[in-house]
């Protein structure tokens, strides 16, 4: 494996966060919170079944839903949810 094979995993443009949620106890609150206001340069999408936007931003149903490919996804959910 090469150092570029990498790149995605240690400077990813577009991240999907499974579990984002609006509900500030939740894992997925902080984590999608955290990402979209704290300095992270790239894209955020919002994965969650329930809503149709997630703190502001269009959230998709699945992580196949979303138009564009993921450099990495974050699960921030409970198993039996996957």
């Amino acid at each position: 494996m090469s150092i570029k094979n990498l790149d995605a995993l240690f400077n990813p443009q577009r991240i999907a966060v499974i579990g984002a949620s609006e509900d500030d106890k939740s894992v997925g609150f902080h984590m999608f919170r955290n990402l979209i206001g704290k300095g992270f340069n790239g894209i955020v999408h919002p994965v969650n079944p329930t809503m149709g936007d997630v703190q502001g931003v269009e959230a998709y149903k699945t992580v196949s839903n979303i138009p564009h490919s993921i450099d990495l996804a974050l699960v921030a959910t409970h198993p039996e949810n996957l």
